[in-house]
């Protein structure tokens, strides 16, 4: 299993929260000491334009929630039974009108990495990747960053995914890159390019870089969207407004905004949407991305608790919040309510 890794600050956290029967006690306590996180920087113009992106372990547990400027990366852990998007997703769906099959390796500086899949989903690319070394990884595995670039321009603003070993020289991940100002519903011409990897404390820079084209025409089509309007009040009194819920074979997503609340003053919050739909299956929404700029974001519903099911004609959802910590320091998970119930309309 993958720890989690950052480049800068520690965080503190409480695994058995988020993974209460999936690891031994010395692997939450080895997980608990690894989780890091990336606190936004201020920019060159002096402005902090804050990204906030969640890490969640698909497969396995959610672990941890970190704030991320552009393309620094979230890892989690997440167990699959190949490279196959769908697989990492633990999606039985069949997404092969929706993939792109890179299949091609670069090597420079004694490693191999290796592009297998990608989708492109409204404002994401989805990247199935594997990085293989001449030497032995060490126990805390190895991190390959990447920024995104569509048409000779660098679109990608945070990441975040998961990841497992799949021997003593290779890892592979899956990692949700956020794009911005780019419409991925149509044909995009894209690289990818990596220009260094961490093992340990160890950085190594080079370059592996991978051309492509990926169209996103046909999962676009297919997703649902339904307008919202649900408003709430922030414990600090900003507002917080759901605008629009999506739905595709890729999972559900609710968008929203955040009003009367200023990056450089307000504290950031962690939301969470928690409820049922109609036929009594648990759901969990998880803020995924927020732009502290933009005062927009995301929350994406929680894979492991099980997508909204097809035949699901509604789901009620209860609104939390809590303060993420603004410098080091310790996550807390002590969500609180910040409005009543609220029912989503799916089909008549």
């Amino acid at each position: 299993m993958k720890e989690i890794y950052s480049l800068l600050n520690d965080v503190e956290t409480d695994i058995d929260s988020y993974c209460p029967q999936d690891l031994t006690d010395i692997e939450k306590t080895k997980l608990k000491e690894q989780i890091k996180k990336r606190i936004g920087k201020p920019e060159k113009n002096g402005k902090r334009k804050r990204y906030a992106a969640v890490a969640a372990c698909v497969a396995v547990c959610v672990i941890a929630l970190g704030t991320l400027n552009f393309s620094d990366l979230v890892y989690a852990s997440a167990k699959s039974i190949a490279w196959q998007i769908s697989n990492f997703l633990g999606i039985e769906k069949n997404l092969q009108d929706y993939t792109t099959v890179v299949g091609t390796s670069k090597t420079d500086k004694g490693y191999t990495i290796k592009l297998n899949e990608i989708i492109l989903d409204e404002n994401q690319l989805v990247v199935s990747s594997s990085v293989q070394s001449k030497q032995k990884l060490s126990e805390g595995g190895v991190i390959a960053s990447a920024d995104v670039y569509v048409n000779g321009k660098r679109v990608s603003v945070a990441a975040g995914g998961s990841s497992r070993a799949l021997d003593d020289y290779t890892e592979e991940s899956l990692l949700d890159y956020e794009l911005e100002d780019i419409d991925t519903s149509s044909r995009l011409d894209i690289e990818l390019v990596y220009t260094d990897i961490l093992q340990g404390s160890k950085v190594t820079n080079g370059k592996w870089a991978f051309h492509f084209e990926a169209d996103g025409s046909k999962l676009a089509e297919a997703t649902v969207h339904k307008d919202l309007n649900n408003s709430f009040t922030l414990p600090d009194g900003s507002k917080l407004v759901l605008t629009e819920y999506t739905s595709n074979d890729l999972g559900q997503k609710i968008y929203f905004k955040v009003e009367n609340w200023e990056y450089e003053k307000n504290p950031m919050y962690d939301l969470e949407l928690e409820g049922k739909d109609d036929q009594g299956n648990k759901i969990i929404f998880d803020m995924s991305y927020f732009d502290g700029e933009e005062k927009t974001g995301r929350l994406n519903v929680r894979m492991i608790e099980g997508v909204v099911p097809e035949s699901a004609k509604w789901v009620m959802l209860k609104p939390y919040a809590v303060k993420m910590p603004e410098k080091s320091g310790k996550m807390s998970h002590d969500f609180v309510e910040i409005g009543d119930s609220f029912t989503i309309k799916l089909s008549d």
